[in-house]
C-alpha cells in the first residue's frame, strides 16, 4: 500500500453542459490510492483548475505473460496556479455534496 492523496473539488455549474445558474456548485472529495511520481508546480493562492484528466498507462507484463493491471496518469491542468501530473493505483469517490453558497475557507489573520 502506497501514499493516498486526498483533494476536494468545487466543480463550477456553470462550467458544465446545460447549466442554468451557480446554485448548483458541487464538492467532490476523490481520494487518489498508491500515489507516485507527483510534480506539484506552481502552487499559490489562486489555483483555478481548467481540465482535470485520468488516462491509463501500461505497466507490463508479469513473468507469466499476463498484463499488469494498468496505472492511472491523473494531470490536474491548470488555468492559473497549480499544475499537478501523478500516477496512481486507483480512484474512489469519497464525497460529493451541493457547495454553499457562502465563500469557501476563511480569510488568514
Amino acid at each position: 500500500m502506497g501514499p493516498v492523496r486526498t483533494a476536494t473539488f468545487l466543480i463550477l455549474e456553470a462550467s458544465q453542459p446545460g447549466a442554468t445558474g451557480p446554485e448548483k456548485n458541487l464538492l467532490a472529495t476523490l481520494r487518489f490510492h498508491d500515489v507516485d511520481e507527483v510534480q506539484l508546480q506552481d502552487f499559490n493562492h489562486n489555483n483555478s483548475i481548467v481540465r482535470f484528466t485520468v488516462s491509463e498507462l501500461d505497466r507490463g507484463q508479469f513473468m507469466s505473460g499476463e498484463a499488469l493491471p494498468p496505472a492511472m496518469l491523473v494531470k490536474i491542468e491548470h488555468g492559473f496556479g497549480l499544475k499537478a501530473p501523478f500516477h496512481c493505483s486507483r480512484i474512489e469517490a469519497v464525497l460529493a455534496e451541493w457547495a454553499s453558497p457562502e465563500p469557501l475557507g476563511k480569510p488568514l489573520p
